[in-house]
Parts: C-alpha cells; sequence; structure tokens
C-alpha cells in the first residue's frame, strides 16, 4: 500500500508543480499580489512585472482574491518541493524499534482496553526518532495527511484516509 500511495504523491505533486510552472510561464515571475490595500478591491499581478494576472472586474471579490494571490506559483513550487522532501525521507522500515513486538502504547494497540495517551510513546520509539541522522520516518500517517487535499482526485483510495480513531479526550465520558 505505501509503495502505491508515495507513487500517488508524488504524481500529485508533480502535477501541482507543472500547473505552477504553466502559470508562471503566461505570466512571467511566480509571486502574485493584490494591488489594492486591505479592505478595497484591485486587481492580482505578478510582483516582479506588474502583469495583471487576475484582472478587477468585481470576480473575485476582495477575499478571493486575496486567497488567489496567496496560492501563487511561487509558494506552490515551495510547498512541492518541501512534500517532495518529506516524502524522500520516508523509510517504511525507519520506525520500528521493536519489529514483531506491538507497542503497548500505540494509538493502534490497546491489549486491556484502557485508556491510554496516543500522543506518547514508549522509550524505545522515542530513541529510535531520536537517533535517525537521516532524519527518516516510516509512520505511514504523515503519507495519509499528505495524501488528503487530494482526496478528491480519481487515484486516491478511500484505505489511504488518515486514521480518525477518537482521542480519549474527544469522547465524551460517560
Amino acid at each position: 500500500m505505501n509503495d502505491d500511495l508515495v507513487d500517488f504523491l508524488r504524481a500529485r505533486l508533480d502535477e501541482d508543480d507543472a500547473f505552477a510552472e504553466m502559470a508562471v510561464a503566461t505570466h512571467g515571475g511566480g509571486e502574485w499580489l493584490m494591488r489594492g490595500r486591505l479592505g478595497q478591491e484591485g486587481p492580482i499581478e505578478e510582483k516582479s512585472t506588474g502583469w495583471i494576472v487576475v484582472p478587477d472586474t468585481g470576480v473575485p471579490d476582495h477575499l478571493e482574491a486575496l486567497h488567489i494571490a496567496r496560492h501563487n506559483p511561487a509558494r506552490v513550487r515551495r510547498e512541492v518541493r518541501a512534500k517532495l522532501g518529506i516524502l524522500d525521507k520516508y523509510r517504511p522500515d525507519a520506525t520500528d524499534p521493536h519489529p514483531g513486538h506491538p507497542c503497548t502504547n500505540s494509538v493502534h494497540f490497546d491489549p486491556y482496553g484502557d485508556e491510554y495517551d496516543p500522543d506518547v510513546i514508549c522509550e524505545r520509539h522515542a530513541r529510535a526518532i531520536d537517533e535517525r541522522p537521516d532524519g527518516a520516518f516510516g509512520n505511514d500517517a504523515v503519507l495519509r495527511l499528505l495524501a488528503l487535499p487530494y482526496a478528491d482526485h480519481p487515484d486516491y483510495r478511500p484505505e489511504w484516509a488518515p486514521d480518525v480513531r477518537p482521542r480519549s479526550w474527544d469522547v465524551p465520558h460517560m
């Protein structure tokens, strides 16, 4: 499953980067800003060239224009590079300090049915995470969270959804 999920994420990030690159090629530069001051309408223009990216035609409104300008191609491309950097650190076997034995303080393992803190990890896991000089991780929860923005894509699989099991403090006690 994880190989497919990593491939899916890389494909979506490549698409995001390609669309951002096309926007840069069309409008020049890549950093967009809104010409009007806060509370005023104005066109969205490219920072270095002054080219109008979205005209001031009443659509989009001021808040929509701020949103569009905020998600300019330069920012999208930085975000893609950051997420690809996270994917490059993924190693499926990186965070299992006691293979073959479940961690007794894991959100996926509760041998006694008692409440436990899912934010606390065992000492062996803590050491394994702290001792990774390359920053590698093996927790697929990170991959699932990275894939969540693409949940509306036709290739997204429901089993990739993040674990939404409620935490103990989210569940009303009776």
